[in-house]
């Protein structure tokens, strides 16, 4: 099942705030995350 298709089904439909708020936290999730996780795995090596 798509991200889409499991948005509509979560929320009701798909509609223009529900898509953005779905891009924008992937966006937040590979900037912050991933980098939040970078740098988890360096302080390890220290």
């Amino acid at each position: 099942m798509s991200e889409l298709e499991n948005l509509k089904r979560f929320h009701g439909h798909l509609g223009p705030y529900a898509v953005i708020g779905l891009r924008i936290g992937k966006i937040a999730v590979e900037k912050y995350v991933n980098n939040f996780m970078y740098s988890l795995q360096e302080d390890k090596k220290k």
